[in-house]
């Protein structure tokens, strides 16, 4: 794991989250939490019946970016996968309330539990600031 991807990744929690199905593009921005400290999975929540979670299941391969930071810090992948996790709401729920301070507060908790859990992998991240460009490639 790269130090650097796990500064990065401490210091946002919002990603856009490009798919393609049938040569239609789609972009959506999305609030993330990690498992692991800069670690190369990060769970995503929607709704089951959203129109991304579609998506989702039609094409595995997704292209992610996050926004830029204060300092111009900024993740991006070509070579990421989304699907859905085994893991529910609940089991991520904490991880969510710790890492993006108010999500919790932005849903009623009926509402909350109803959505899926999705999981990023990332093989491979490019890490750009305004005067630095680096690739971290994961195992």
């Amino acid at each position: 794991m790269s130090e650097k991807f796990a500064e990065f990744v401490k210091n946002t929690n919002t990603v856009v989250v490009s798919s393609a199905v049938n040569n239609q593009p789609s972009s959506r921005i999305m609030r993330f939490a990690t498992p692991v400290a800069g670690g190369n999975i990060w769970y995503v929540i929607t709704a089951p019946t959203a129109p991304k979670a579609t998506e989702f299941a039609s094409n595995e391969k997704v292209a992610v970016i996050t926004l830029p930071t204060e300092s111009g810090a900024v993740i991006s992948s070509n070579t990421t996968t989304i699907k859905l996790s085994d893991k529910s709401v609940a089991d991520v729920k904490e991880l969510f309330g710790e890492q993006i301070p108010g999500f919790l507060d932005m849903m009623p908790e009926a509402v909350l539990l109803a959505e899926v859990v999705y999981e990023i992998t990332f093989k491979s991240a490019k890490l750009d600031t305004w005067t630095s460009h680096e690739i971290v490639e994961f195992d």
